[in-house]
């Protein structure tokens, strides 16, 4: 019996880039018959790789990233400014996944590069840190205003010393901000001053990249975080699980308070309007007969006092709705303020 086979043909790369599937827009409608499966013409069509921008992470996930490294530019800039005395904008620019060579092909060849200790999980990651934003520190580390130089260059050895400090409070905040979604160690295991020396994941190899945009008055730059994908999803999906019961807690006491508030919504309470008040001596209140007139305590025109359950909760005004005598509620007062 006649065999269907296919193969999907890969564009020749240029050197240190990932292999990409060609014709994605035929691939896609393409079907690949099995003879276990039903007639040609009906089967599931093929999806296209893409080896250069993988989808391994779900859009739930995807949010999630993008909420921690809001929160951590918004900490960068804060701490950044605090610590140097450089009025700097700190944003997320992207997120996104991709493969390891296209982030490496994408960088300027003198960018920093930290490599990262990502314990527990047993891959390593990648800091990167544009050179004028780095030169840009070093030059407030070494008393200078903190600005970048007009072209770029390699870091000397007395540069790496100073960034030091500038580096550790972005690799604190990135640490603060993935401690509760997935606690990783998070520190430096080696320094790079090029690109070529930081090879430290397989080319293909699927990473989260997160690039944050710094913008201040004399400095500027990127700094973009690199983390695997695979050793990520894991870690991502045990923290989901663990997160479930919280979840289903959060979701019983929620319905425990509606329940509870439905209820006491049904609960009658007293509503009184005290219009005012009076001190009479005993032989006055004994001497009143019907249609002596008693005068109160303040004007006609006087917010008067609203009570709940005997406690002032509103302050209103009095008038008439037809031919009943009302009150119109003007403001709210404290509940448990006494007289």
């Amino acid at each position: 019996m006649p065999t269907v086979s296919e193969t999907v043909e890969l564009h020749q790369a240029p050197s240190g880039a990932v292999a990409s599937p060609v014709g994605p827009a035929e691939a896609s409608t393409r079907q690949v018959p099995d003879e276990r499966s039903e007639p040609p013409g009906k089967g599931a069509p093929v999806r296209p790789y893409d080896f250069r921008r993988p989808q391994h992470l779900s859009a739930d996930q995807l949010r999630s990233m993008q909420r921690i490294h809001i929160a951590a530019a918004e900490l960068i800039q804060n701490r950044l400014g605090r610590e140097t005395g450089i009025p700097i904008r700190v944003h997320l620019k992207s997120i996104e996944e991709l493969a390891f060579a296209l982030v490496m092909e994408a960088i300027p060849e003198h960018t920093y590069a930290s490599i990262l200790d990502l314990s527990p999980l047993e891959e390593k990651g990648l800091l990167l840190v544009e050179s004028r934003l780095c030169l840009g520190l070093v030059d407030r580390v070494l008393g200078g205003v903190g600005k970048s130089p007009d072209e770029d260059r390699p870091l000397t050895a007395i540069d790496q010393v100073a960034l030091e400090k500038p580096i550790e409070i972005l690799l604190q905040c990135l640490r603060q901000t993935w401690q509760e979604v997935c606690p990783m160690k998070m520190t430096t295991a080696g320094r790079r001053n090029n690109r070529q020396q930081a090879q430290v994941l397989p080319p293909g190899e699927p990473v989260l990249c997160a690039t944050l945009e710094a913008q201040g008055e004399v400095t500027a730059g990127w700094v973009r975080l690199c983390l695997p994908v695979a050793a990520l999803k894991g870690a991502l999906e045990t923290a989901s699980e663990r997160s479930r019961p919280v979840r289903a807690n959060a979701e019983r006491l929620a319905s425990f308070h509606s329940a509870l508030r439905t209820a006491l919504e049904r609960v009658p309470l007293p509503l009184t309007v005290l219009v005012g008040s009076v001190e009479l001596p005993m032989r006055s209140l004994l001497a009143l007969r019907p249609g002596d007139i008693v005068r109160l305590d303040q004007p006609a025109d006087k917010p008067v006092q609203i009570r709940v359950g005997g406690k002032p909760a509103f302050l209103g005004r009095m008038g008439l709705s037809g031919r009943r005598k009302a009150v119109q509620i003007i403001s709210r007062t404290d509940p448990t303020e006494e007289e």
